[in-house]
Formats: structure tokens, C-alpha cells, sequence
């Protein structure tokens, strides 16, 4: 790290991202938000249409808010429960109804109405719109305060006192983040499809026939992460020798017909790769040009025997690698001159130009 820069340690987990800041004279600051992001506050007593009221604002920097965009947010109201029997039962606000089994029934609010902040005194938490909202401000209403950017982002911006238009600076950071465990778990990823020697095509269903649960009548298979198989006319023998090279055209072909079904992302693991990876080169150059998101060479990945894992390893690269540099795009969009490294599976930092989907599925401390 560079002595004299502001220095950020960040968590960004699934719900909350937790900061802490050295700044140039080494005093350590801390600040937690919403990983959404979003910045919440009530209103209270004084708030007009034009001009919110919030005593938990006072002493942030002047204006810091200006250009955010303020959501003034209705009560919240339950959706609708039914109890243990299957009888609906009224709530007592609004006549909504709810489930009396559940302690904490989930809730939704309504956005009354937004306007932009012109201008924000630290002296009075008071935030300035820039039109009147058309919903009258009354005291324990809630708000909130969006932008554009991450929340690393918005952390650093307030910590470092400086609005949306002002430039970041060079500072260093240092991210943990669960953006890739996420997509994983919610099966948010690429559309991905996965290139192999011909004949085994359904080396990721079949695997090692593990069964976890071994006198279980009722077997559920995992869900796959690919989309499509893709299976090459290729083959070396284990010694890592050619037997059969593969065709460029028929590759051409059958990853044209993948990139017209809409795949996304490629992950190509061929028998014996781990000795020679020279075919996978060869589709990896055809695959290239064609517009796919990411490209996953396993013999690039995981230099191991068993295609099995490293099947596995490259598919999953494939299908996170995309979110990964979607989201390292966006942080670099607002902060060009940032140094950025992530937190690897492993517990170590990697340059964030460098992140990939297998190494920041378990990103984070």
C-alpha cells in the first residue's frame, strides 16, 4: 500500500458492506450501509415538500447528497398470510392481512414519490429537492438515497466527503465480496455451455456417481449451471499425442449455433488437456471473436488429471467470470484511478483486472 492515500478494507456481504478506512494521517474510520447501497433516514419534525428534515444527517459534509435521487417511501404493509388453519387474517393496519404463526411477516413499501437533492446542510440534516414532492412529508415517514454507484462506492465517497460529481482519486482497496457466491447459490450466472471431447458429454451428470445420501429411495440430482453441451470430434491419448485434431470449421459451426441459441459463456475441458492443451488453445482461438462474454480454458484453470473437477472447476469459472467483471466494471467506471484488489476463495488479494469466477466464490473474510 501507498503511504499518504486513503486506504479501504471492505466486506460486502449479502445483505450489509462494512468498511474501514485509514486515511492519510493513519486515523481509522468505520461505516456500514446496505450492500444495496441504498441510504435510509426518517423524516422528522420540519419536513416539507421541498425540504426534509433528519437530525441523524448532521455532520456529514455539506452537500454530500446532492444528485442523489430521494425516494420518500409509504407505510409498510403485509402481504397477504394465511394461518395455520387457511383462514386469511385481517391485520389492524390498513386492513391488510397477514400470518399470525409468522413473527416476522414479510413487508412492502411504496414509493410515494422522488425528486432529486439540490442541496444538503450539514448544520440541520436538512436536504433541499430540487422540485416539491407530490406526497406532503409527515414525521416517521422513511426515505432513501440512490445512485448509480456500488456500495463500496457510496461508503467511500461519504467517508472521503465527496458528491457524486467529484472524482475519487487514487486510493487502494481492498474488497471482499459475495457477489459470486450469490450468483451461484441463486443461480444467477451466465448462460454457459460446456465444450468437451466427443462421447463425454455427460461427464457432469454422471461425475463420480456419489450418492450423500446412500438409502435414500427418493434421489434428487444437483441442477446443472450448463445451458448446452457442445461435444468436438477430438482426441489425444494419455500421453498427451494427437489421434484426431479438431475440425476449425465444424468447431466454428457448432459454437455459432451456441452463440445463436443464446449462450452466454464458454468452458472448454477436453480428455487429457492436462497434458497437452493444445486443442483447447485451437477452440479457445475460434471462440474468441465470436462475442461470448468469457472463455475458460481448463488446462489455463487447473492443470489436473481427473476431468472430473476440473470439468467442474471451468464450468464454474465460466458461469461466475462474467458477474465478477461486471461488477469490478462498474467500481473501475467510478473510480478510474483506484487501486482495487480482491479477496480470493483462498484468503489472499488478487488484482481485480485478474478475477476470475473460481477464485472469489468463497471471496471475503
Amino acid at each position: 500500500m501507498h503511504v499518504g492515500r486513503w486506504q479501504f478494507f471492505i466486506d460486502v456481504g449479502g445483505t450489509f458492506t462494512d468498511v474501514v478506512a485509514r486515511r492519510p494521517d493513519g486515523k481509522l474510520l468505520t461505516y456500514k450501509l446496505l450492500s444495496s447501497g441504498v441510504i435510509r433516514g426518517q423524516c422528522e419534525k420540519g419536513s416539507t415538500a421541498d425540504c426534509l428534515i433528519d437530525s441523524r444527517r448532521i455532520g456529514e459534509p455539506d452537500d454530500l447528497w446532492v444528485g442523489y435521487k430521494l425516494m420518500l417511501l409509504g407505510p409498510a404493509v403485509h402481504e397477504q398470510y394465511r394461518d395455520r388453519y387457511g383462514a386469511v387474517v385481517q391485520s389492524r393496519d390498513r386492513k391488510q392481512t397477514h400470518d399470525v404463526t409468522n413473527p416476522n411477516p414479510k413487508r412492502k413499501r411504496g414509493v410515494l414519490s422522488a425528486a432529486r437533492v439540490l442541496a444538503f446542510d450539514s448544520r440541520t440534516g436538512s436536504l433541499r429537492l430540487a422540485r416539491p414532492l407530490a406526497a406532503a412529508p409527515r414525521v416517521g415517514m422513511s426515505y432513501e438515497l440512490r445512485c448509480t454507484d456500488a456500495a463500496p462506492v457510496v461508503a467511500i465517497r461519504l467517508l472521503m466527503g465527496l458528491k457524486l460529481a467529484d472524482p475519487i482519486g487514487e486510493i487502494d482497496v481492498r474488497l471482499g465480496t459475495t457477489r459470486a457466491t450469490n450468483a451461484l447459490l441463486e443461480r444467477k450466472g451466465a448462460k454457459v455451455a460446456f465444450v468437451t471431447t466427443k462421447g463425454f458429454g455427460d461427464i457432469l451428470k454422471i461425475g463420480y456417481q456419489d450418492r450423500p445420501s446412500l438409502f435414500d429411495l427418493n434421489i434428487r440430482k444437483r441442477d446443472e449451471l450448463t445451458s448446452l453441451i457442445i461435444e468436438i470430434d477430438e482426441r489425444l491419448n494419455a500421453r498427451g499425442e494427437v489421434l484426431r485434431p479438431p475440425d476449425p470449421r465444424e468447431v466454428r459451426r457448432q459454437l455459432q449455433e451456441a452463440k445463436t441459441a443464446g449462450i452466454e459463456a464458454v468452458a472448454i475441458c477436453l480428455l487429457h488437456a492436462h497434458v497437452n492443451g493444445t486443442h483447447e488453445e485451437q477452440i479457445a482461438q475460434v471462440a474468441g471473436p465470436m462475442g461470448f462474454s468469457h472463455v475458460s480454458v481448463s488446462s489455463h484453470l487447473m492443470r489436473l488429471e481427473r476431468i472430473v473437477p476440473r470439468a467442474d472447476t471451468t464450468v464454474v469459472d465460466a458461469y461466475l467470470s462474467g458477474v465478477i467483471r461486471c461488477y469490478v466494471a462498474s467500481l473501475r467506471r467510478s473510480m478510474p484511478q483506484a487501486r482495487i484488489r480482491l479477496m480470493t476463495s483462498s484468503g489472499g488479494l488478487i488484482d481485480a483486472a485478474h478475477a476470475c469466477g473460481k477464485d472469489t466464490i468463497l471471496s471475503g473474510p
